[in-house]
């Protein structure tokens, strides 16, 4: 299907992956955690694994005050941007 450019809008992974956690973002908000994890691993290995869904997952972690996972994901985030002041701060915190 094409949008009104003339685009392929269903084949465009950045349209896709930005659905999932857009969701898993306000699932966060509202304190459901399990729920915004469960989307996020499903965006995760329906790929890419972005960094912005590496930094959620470990959100996600840190509400279920799951740290070991927590830490895991923040390596994950790291390993796409090791710059990261985010995932940096996060992974001092812990």
């Amino acid at each position: 299907m094409t949008n009104a450019l003339g685009e392929g809008s269903a084949r465009d992974p950045e349209l896709r992956s930005t659905a999932p956690n857009d969701i898993a973002v306000e699932l966060l908000l509202a304190g459901n955690f399990a729920g915004a994890l469960e989307i996020l691993r499903l965006a995760i290995r329906a790929g890419p694994a972005t960094l912005l869904l590496w930094l959620n997952v470990a959100a996600a972690y840190r509400g279920l005050r799951r740290s070991n996972e927590e830490m895991e994901a923040l390596k994950q985030a790291l390993a796409l941007d090791p710059r990261n002041l985010r995932a940096l701060l996060q992974m001092a915190s812990l």
